[in-house]
This record gives structure tokens, sequence and C-alpha cells, in this order.
């Protein structure tokens, strides 16, 4: 699918002036029943899970017509209510049917509605009249997503384990931003194929832990910008056909001392298969992050700790033609506090250097997103 923007070249010498008013909110019920312990033959947990989240809009866009003595024309007024409803069902069971081997196996019946109401009006640009801006429609789906697999006990401090699951994002519908038109996004679904490797050593001050991937999509739903008039409004495409695979790895290492170290290294590749997007990689996928850092625990309970963490370059958000390439950046964050009993302060300092780095670009080059600068605070915890 290809859309193209509307052709209204007068609209691009034009200022536009945006004011929002945005509320949301989010509830969710969770309720477990466990049984089984680590030692168990046969373990898991059930489960029931509701949840809705809202997202209300009220939009006003106007046109500046003339930068020198200006005009001011109401160009979009809308106001919109977005929710989203999520019941579901789930379990998650381990067995161990023979020594060493255990048996995971797994599923979640989940139901998502997710619903929009939009009233409101635009200028066409053809004629200089408003035209509606009206959407109520509600888009449900029923998936389940099953899980299964198979572990082994290397040893008692190691082991392996492959699964085999999947997952799903639900479809819904969105408003064209500076259109009367409707988009509607097809529920996008993956399986994941994974190999877990989990290791202690040294009497269990050395992990290693590894994780390898592979990600094959159906539908993926890709944001991109559709119209470079509006280069911060993004609507949502189906891939037809897409995979993505990688591997992680973590170290982590405590001295007597009080010291522990801890390393990451992520590696990724991605691809589209079918469709428009054919042959390209996913906007935002770095191929590598890495990170390094460490913490020192004082028996006083002072302690002091930082890292830094390497992103390499990757594409900007909505960019599926990979033309608009980002810069590799370096982030060091650092902290120092004391801990004893129930009280924790710490004090922190992220992108401790200050380093300048682009997250996003818009495709007419005009607008860019710049990565959090350098911030101080103090955080204070207890628990009572």
């Amino acid at each position: 699918m290809e859309i193209t923007s509307p052709q209204t070249p007068t609209l691009q010498q034009f200022q536009l002036i945006r004011d929002d008013t945005r509320e949301g909110g989010d509830f969710s019920q969770d309720i477990r029943l466990t049984y089984g312990s680590a030692e168990s033959q046969f373990s898991g947990v059930f489960g029931l899970f509701a949840g809705r989240s809202t997202f209300d809009l009220d939009s006003n866009i106007r046109v500046v017509a003339d930068p020198v003595t200006p005009f001011i024309l109401p160009f979009q007024q809308l106001q919109a209510k977005n929710k989203s409803e999520t019941t579901a069902l789930y379990a998650d069971t381990r067995y161990e049917f023979v020594d060493r081997w255990t048996l995971l196996a797994g599923g979640r019946l989940v139901h998502d509605k997710v619903s929009a109401n939009y009233t409101g009006s635009l200028l066409d640009a053809s004629t200089f009249g408003y035209v509606p801006l009206t959407e109520n429609n509600s888009v449900s789906n029923t998936e389940f997503l099953p899980k299964i697999g198979l572990a082994f006990e290397l040893d008692e401090n190691q082991n392996l384990a492959a699964t085999i699951s999947k997952g799903y994002r639900p479809g819904y519908s969105e408003l064209i931003i500076g259109t009367t038109d409707i988009n509607t996004v097809r529920p996008e679904s993956l399986w994941a194929y994974e190999l877990a490797y989990r290791s202690k050593w040294l009497e269990d001050r050395l992990q290693v832990n590894g994780n390898v991937f592979y990600y094959d999509y159906t539908n993926q739903q890709v944001p991109i910008e559709f119209d470079p008039r509006f280069p911060a409004q993004t609507i949502s495409l189906n891939a037809a056909e897409s995979h993505s695979y990688g591997a992680e790895i973590e170290v982590r290492y405590g001295f007597d001392s009080g010291l522990e170290l801890f390393s990451g290294l992520g590696l990724m590749k991605s691809k589209f298969d079918k469709g428009d997007f054919k042959g390209k990689e996913f906007p935002e996928a770095p191929s590598l992050t890495a990170s390094f850092g460490g913490v020192y625990k004082h028996e006083s309970g002072f302690f002091a700790g930082g890292d830094v963490s390497f992103t390499d370059g990757y594409y900007s958000k909505g960019d599926v033609k990979n033309v608009r390439a980002l810069d590799s950046f370096t982030v060091v964050n650092a902290n120092i506090g004391y801990e004893k009993d129930n009280l924790k302060i710490t004090a922190f300092a992220r992108n401790l250097f200050d380093e300048e780095y682009l997250t996003s670009i818009s495709s007419n080059g005009n607008l860019a997103t710049i990565g959090d600068g350098r911030s101080f605070g103090v955080r204070v915890n207890a628990t009572f």
C-alpha cells in the first residue's frame, strides 16, 4: 500500500500553529494463581488480566497565511477520544518429565477492542470551505498466543532453553491528519524463535547469560511520514512479511571488595521481505548496542557507580526507504548515594558529558528530535 501526498502546493508556504490538550489514563488488574516451586516437578501460573487505557485529544491547528501581516485562519479543529480495552486468560507451566529435561508450555487467549470517536472540521484547500472530520468505530481482535519450549540443565550452574511463541499487536483505525481519510491497520503477528543460555561460575560471582533470536513478522505495523507538510505526524502501514534476528550477551562479575562490573552486547539484523519496503531495514533498529559499567558498595552503606552505553547508527523513525541515517552516539551516566535499612538516597547524572545526538529526522529535513541532554537529580526511596 502506498499513500501519496495531496497536491496542495500553496499550503507549503504557510506556517501552521498547533495547540493541543491531551489527557489519558490507564487501569489494569491482574489476578494470578501460582503453584509449585523451583524444585517441584510441576509448577507454573494461571492468570486473568483486564485493562483499559484512554487517550483524549483536543487539537486546534491554525494557518498563518502571511508572515509580514499575519492573517490567522482556522485549519483544523479536532476532538478525539481513543480507548483500548484488553482481557486475557493465560497460563505458563513447567514440567520436568525426566531428569534435567523440562517441558515449557503455555498460552494466552486475548481479546482486544480499540475504539475511536472523532469530531471536528478541516479546511479544504481546493474550495476553502470546511469539511467534517468524523470517525466513530471500534475494531475487535481475538487471538490465541501459544508458547512451547524445552529446557535442559547442563549442570547445576548452566541451563539451556529453546522456545517458540506467538505474539501480536491488535489492529485499529486512525484519522489521517490534514485529510478526511481513515487509515485501517490490520493486526500484526509475530513468531519468535529463541535460544537462551544462563550460567553462574566462580561460586556465583560470575554470571554469563546469552540469547539468540529470530523473529518472523506478518503484517508488521510500521509508522511512516506520509506528507512532508506534516513532518511530525505519522500513520501506520502493514508490511506484508518481514524478519529480524540477532543475539544478546550479558556478563556480570562481583568482587569480594564490594565492586560489581557488568557489560552487555546486542546484535541485530532486520529486513522487509515483501511489499513496498522489500529489501530495506527496519527504522529505529541499530545493528549494534553495547554497554559497560560498575557499582561499588561499601559496608557503611555508601555506594557509587556509573555506566557507558553505545548505540550504533540507525535509520530514523518512519524511514522505510532507508535514506535518513542517524549517527551513532555514546552516553555516560553516573550515580552516588547511601543505602541503609529502609532508606536509599541517590544523586545521579544522566548523559554526564552532555553528548549531542539525534534520535530522528523528518522526511523534509526541517525537523529533528534531539536526544536528552545532561541532567542531574536526587532520588529518595523509603519503605515502611
